[in-house]
């Protein structure tokens, strides 16, 4: 398809987009102004560490209540640690002008992005933090944007797209996103875009963007499963060879230790899984039956029991291989390497949905990573053409919901919280458990869709009906 420049569109298109970016803005600010935007501060910290000279500390931690974890580890089952940051840290968090009761997050980039953040710190923090609001709003709008133009949506009014903008924005995903100051609708967008551009041919620039994503958070890297499929060798060479040239330039920037220091800290972290309500991947799922459910409120990192281990890979292990299942009954070898139609689109769209279940801490705005799919299952869904059965759009409806919006839009835990009261502990504890899981299932019932529709879409030749196709014949060259 072409990507057009903002001329392009009309002035009531370009002022709609506007209303809606501002109102959200506005919206985050006002509801995140007192908030601490917990997921930014280290960001803050280690890009001014390094800006102004001060000590080398971006990975320093500590394991709170060490000693009572230790006694509880006595008990079957139940061993855990807190990893935090040294008081040190938080004092200097304080200076900065992080005003919080709670204590700082651990820093868990790799050592070359340090003076990328170090920009932010050029700025009070205050104003940094709501600038990576906006920043991250605006972002999402524009993937967004990008994601629909691939749909029939795009032949529409501009009302749908101010409805996904105003449902994807205010999701939960989105919610935690933006007001913590995450990173992820960076990586996000990263991750994105060196999907789309290698569709269009655009292999390096593509290779490039994913090893940025790939070294701020390693997930991404999945992604070159659908180079492989797609056999674009040119994107995995320069993958690789921008991964060699991050890892280069942190020798470069830091001394040995600080590279040392943060895959210890990956080290760490790794010995078990958090299973608070913001943790949305399988292990934490069935962890959520083994403790009380007022410890899913905390941050506190349990070890995995074996068995949970084996059921964990069995279900991971069947989600990867989902995939396979669905780029083997998608392609042929001509289209492989031929035209880009709805096959292509959905075989890295489904890709980029399976990397955020099989994480073992796999937080809830990881989840924006499944709006491609879910946006390329509406259209599907609104193909007449296709004739999807009913059943299965009222299940589709059902799998946003759980994926996008939060458990208390439900209202149910007011219900669980009744039932606890009347009938028992037992029954109530499991619908609250289950309603803080509910971004998993809702995953998963998508990729279980996304597999079901493939026998309504062999009704249709996919290089013909692609929005994307029938665009692509008038000008790559615009992309």
């Amino acid at each position: 398809m072409t990507v057009y420049p903002f001329t392009h569109y009309s002035k009531i298109t370009l002022l709609a987009f506007l209303i809606v970016y501002l109102f959200c803005v506005a919206f985050y600010v006002i509801v995140f102004l007192h908030d601490p935007h917990i997921d930014f501060i280290p960001l803050y910290i280690v890009g001014n560490l390094w800006r102004t000279g001060g000590p080398h500390c971006y990975y320093d931690y500590r394991i709170l209540d060490q000693a009572y974890f230790i006694e509880r580890a006595a008990k079957p089952g139940r061993p855990g640690y807190i990893l935090t940051t040294p008081k040190y840290i938080d004092d200097y968090a304080v200076k900065l002008g992080f005003q919080s009761k709670y204590s700082t997050t651990l820093y868990l980039y790799f050592p070359t992005f340090i003076p990328v953040f170090s920009i932010f710190s050029l700025l009070p923090y205050n104003i940094s933090a709501n600038i990576i609001i906006a920043l991250s709003v605006l972002v999402i709008m524009l993937i967004v944007k990008l994601i629909i133009s691939e749909t029939a949506l795009s032949s529409e009014k501009y009302i749908p797209y101010i409805i996904a903008f105003l449902i994807i924005l205010f999701s939960n995903p989105a919610r935690m996103a933006i007001g913590w100051g995450q990173f992820t609708p960076y990586l996000f967008a990263l991750t994105f875009m060196s999907l789309y551009l290698e569709m269009r041919g655009k292999s390096i620039s593509a290779g490039l963007l994913l090893a940025v994503a790939a070294w701020c958070k390693f997930f991404p890297g999945l992604l070159v499963l659908f180079w492989i499929f797609r056999r674009d060798f040119r994107s995995i060479a320069a993958f690789f060879a921008g991964s060699i040239l991050i890892f280069a330039a942190g020798l470069l920037l830091f001394d040995r230790q600080v590279i040392h220091d943060y895959f210890e800290l990956l080290k760490v972290m790794g010995r078990g899984v958090t299973f608070c309500a913001a943790n949305q991947s399988v292990e934490a799922f069935f962890m959520r039956f083994q403790y009380p459910i007022r410890e899913m409120l905390g941050v506190v990192t349990y070890l995995v029991s074996p068995g949970l281990k084996i059921i964990a890979l069995i279900i991971k292990t069947i989600i990867i291989f989902s995939w396979f299942f669905l780029i083997m009954r998608l392609k042929s070898r001509q289209e492989v390497a031929g035209a880009l139609g709805r096959n292509t689109i959905l075989a890295g769209y489904y890709l980029m949905a399976v990397m955020v279940m099989l994480l073992p801490i796999s937080w809830t705005h990881y989840y924006l990573f499944l709006m491609p799919l879910t946006f390329f299952m509406l259209d599907l869904f609104r193909d007449k053409q296709l004739n999807i059965p009913v059943l299965m759009k009222v299940v589709f409806v059902i799998s946003v919901i759980l994926t996008f919006f939060p458990p208390e839009a439900f209202s149910l835990k007011y219900l669980a919280n009744f039932m606890n009261s009347t009938i028992g502990r037992k029954v109530s504890v499991n619908v609250v458990k289950f309603l803080f899981s509910s971004h998993l299932i809702g995953g998963l019932a998508m990729l279980l869709l996304a597999q079901l529709t493939l026998r309504y879409m062999k009704k249709i030749i996919a290089d013909i009906k692609s929005p994307l196709n029938n665009n692509d014949s008038k000008g790559n060259e615009g992309l």
